[in-house]
């Protein structure tokens, strides 16, 4: 008997607890909304504005790479010494640079 009371006093109590929790927590106002919202939006476009301007530094650096390589096949720098794999772009801007400068 005593074990059934102690555990109907433990489910009131949880009950109590549960309605407090309940009382503290109120709807949030159509300004917080509002605001919450605005942020959400306000980040959206922030994150699209990244977005396009790492797509256009990754078009620059095609564009940068494909003149470089341009470059190396008219001067004939080799730009696959090993076959395997490519020459490392800082080692293969000083050969063309050093190519230029010897022909100038």
């Amino acid at each position: 008997m005593e074990k059934k009371r102690q555990q109907l006093d433990e489910i009131v109590r949880w009950k109590e607890q549960h309605k407090t929790i309940h009382a503290n927590v109120r709807p949030l106002s159509r300004d917080e909304i509002s605001l919450i919202y605005s942020s959400i939006r306000r980040v959206e476009y922030n994150l699209k504005d990244v977005v396009e301007d790492l797509d256009a530094l990754k078009q620059d650096n095609e564009n940068y790479l494909t003149k470089v390589v341009e470059m190396a096949e008219l001067h004939r720098v080799p730009i696959f010494p090993n076959k395997d794999e490519p020459l490392p772009l800082r080692d293969l801007m000083e050969l063309l640079y050093q190519y230029t400068e010897e022909n100038k």
